[in-house]
């Protein structure tokens, strides 16, 4: 079983919004479509719920034709349960009675051990009494979450599901919501803007970019081998400096780094994350940087550096686990590491 997007199409009017996507979700696994607005992933969700009419292409599920040119399957026929970043519970039915809304028909007690175990695996046992309006932001949309999931759809559609909860809340829930849609063994759709949310709810993420997919692939993959400068960017705070290649290396404002596939004289973007910046003290003739701030973080420290030379670019950021020979105004040298540095043609 999956949903698939087989070469789907869309413009509103002149604008382009989504061209040549082909995409599978499969059985039991949680595909996140991310990337920067207007990127093409909420058109495409919206497509696969029936919400937009199919322009180019043609939406599956499971082999059984769902929306092409001409023919639309309507939404409430596509055995998909969606939860929406607005919760969109009714505030005048109580908890157990906004999960219940799908199960009509279902004989009483049936529907009862439904609901019963549908909270429960969002973490709400006992709360089926409670109206809307007494629950949190995180706690609502649970209750949204187990709603979807009672009818026990094919799929599972969420769109933004926790950018409207408090972002002390926000790790927990997702962690949440991922056991109980593994648990279910749906197939699950997530948009999202947030890499880091992508990455701890995603099985396989699928990077948009200008309407098209520009990798899909599982987090690990993404985070070592990014295929574009924008996936690249995506993950792990990484930060992009233009550069030339010059005698097979990309020469940036923060030094050189290895360019061997490159010819002299192409335009580079640079890719470089905070763990990937070595810090060292100077050797005769070594080019120096300023440390301009250092920061705290826990577990490790943050030094911004800046050159001299270029005032006005973006400091580099460095991530080291110990201060020793480090202060703000200090000069230091620097190298990058392969493995989280990245280059792509400008």
């Amino acid at each position: 079983m999956a949903l698939a997007f087989r070469n789907v199409g869309h413009s509103f009017g002149d604008h382009r919004v989504l061209s040549g996507v082909s995409l599978e979700a499969r059985q039991g696994e949680i595909l996140c479509l991310l990337g920067p607005s207007g990127s093409g992933k909420t058109t495409l969700l919206r497509l696969a719920a029936g919400l937009e009419a199919l322009q180019e292409g043609s939406i599956d599920l499971g082999g059984a034709l769902l929306a092409a040119p001409g023919r639309d399957v309507p939404p409430e026929k596509r055995s998909f349960g969606m939860v929406f970043q607005d919760h969109a519970l009714f505030p005048h039915l109580t908890v157990a009675e906004n999960v219940a809304f799908g199960l009509a028909g279902r004989p009483k007690e049936q529907a009862r051990q439904v609901v019963a175990e549908r909270l429960a695996s969002v973490g709400l046992a006992g709360f089926e009494d409670r109206y809307p309006h007494t629950l949190s932001g995180g706690q609502q949309q649970r209750v949204a979450l187990a709603r979807a999931l009672a009818p026990s759809p094919a799929a599972m559609l969420l769109d933004e599901p926790f950018a409207s909860v408090d972002v002390t809340r926000r790790r927990a829930l997702r962690e949440e919501a991922r056991r109980a849609l593994k648990a279910a063994g749906v197939i699950t759709l997530v948009v999202t803007h947030d890499p880091v949310e992508a990455m701890e709810i995603a099985d396989r993420i699928a990077v948009m970019e200008k309407g098209r997919i520009a990798q899909c692939a599982t987090p690990e993959e993404l985070y070592a081998r990014p295929a574009s400068a924008l996936v690249a960017s995506l993950f792990g705070e990484a930060q992009r400096f233009p550069a030339t290649v010059f005698k097979g290396e990309a020469v940036t404002a923060y030094g050189p780094v290895p360019a061997e596939n490159f010819a002299d004289g192409t335009a580079v973007e640079v890719i470089v994350r905070p763990e990937a910046v070595t810090l060292a003290a100077a050797e005769s003739g070594q080019e120096t940087f300023n440390i301009a701030d250092i920061r705290f973080l826990g577990r490790d420290w943050l030094v911004l550096l800046t050159n001299a030379q270029s005032p006005m670019l973006e400091p580099l950021r460095a991530r080291v686990s110990t201060l020793e020979g480090l202060e703000t105004g200090a000069a230091i040298a620097l190298r990058f590491d392969p493995c989280g540095t990245f280059i792509f043609a400008a």
